[in-house]
């Protein structure tokens, strides 16, 4: 990509139904670069449900079920449909860091004409870890493995990752 590949910014509204379960609507914008230059603008809507489903070994096992509307700015039009389910173990390592270990599967709903194809799509495996940087600011750290199915060649691609998340 010779520089940047990717930004994405996410906003998300969220209300905790109980303790272990948490629901959020939201909206994406995701911009694609290659040599200096955005390749492909994304906008997504998506609905997400959170919950914990044990405790094991003193750290926390969470599922993750995410539905996405995906459009594309272009001459291609279409929306597509899209389902993404993940399960995560976090583990608390001292008093402010969390080591975690996921994996999450992609699946499309529906084609689309700017690309989209209907079936398994990808999926992420990673592993790293979390700090809290200031009272609303974390970052998580890590390395993500990438699997993804393409027409004529899949794809495998490894990632140095760096997420910032700011709640209030």
């Amino acid at each position: 990509a010779d520089g940047l590949y990717q930004r994405v910014w996410n906003a998300q509204l969220g209300y905790r139904l109980n303790k272990n379960t948490l629901i959020q609507a939201g909206y994406v914008d995701a911009r694609n670069y290659s040599n200096g230059r955005r390749t492909v603008l994304e906008r997504r809507l998506r609905q997400t449900l959170t919950t914990t489903l044990a405790r094991p070994w003193g750290g926390a096992l969470q599922l993750r079920l995410r539905s996405e509307q995906r459009w594309r700015d272009g001459p291609a039009s279409g929306t597509g449909w899209r389902a993404r389910a993940l399960v995560r173990y976090n583990h608390p390592l001292g008093r402010k860091l969390t080591g975690y270990v996921w994996h999450e599967s992609f699946v499309n709903l529906n084609d689309t004409s700017w690309g989209q194809r209907s079936g398994w799509e990808r999926m992420r495996n990673a592993v790293g870890v979390q700090m809290p940087l200031t009272r609303h600011i974390r970052a998580d750290v890590g390395y993500l493995n990438q699997y993804l199915r393409r027409p004529g060649e899949d794809e495998d691609a490894h990632v140095a990752s760096l997420a910032l998340s700011v709640s209030w």
